[in-house]
């Protein structure tokens, strides 16, 4: 598993997959902790295999309640709240006023 991530990390270039920005790999300022790299499961409900992986700043997967929907027990709630609250690349954009 590490010989994977790590290769994903490269593929990415060391740049979050949602919006590109450079990942932190070590120690930071407390104003950069957002960055720092974090392996996140695409779709939690399948956990950290190969192919369902991505690295991305802490920042958004510290925000994702998405995972909450891996639980059972939250799947009705999580259903009931419709949208998905995953970070995507096309969301981020949207929240940042990105336009192609």
């Amino acid at each position: 598993m590490y010989i994977y991530t790590r290769a994903l990390l490269e593929e990415q270039e060391l740049r979050c997959a949602i919006n590109g920005v450079p990942l932190g790999l070590g120690p930071c300022e407390p104003e950069d902790k957002w960055r720092q790299a974090s392996l996140d499961a695409i779709s939690p409900r399948k956990g950290h295999v190969q192919g369902n992986l991505r690295w991305i700043c802490w920042g958004f997967n510290n925000t994702n309640n998405d995972k909450k929907k891996k639980d059972i027990r939250n799947m009705r709630c999580a259903a009931k709240e419709g949208a998905p609250t995953a970070w995507t690349k096309e969301l981020w954009e949207s929240y940042a006023g990105i336009r192609h």
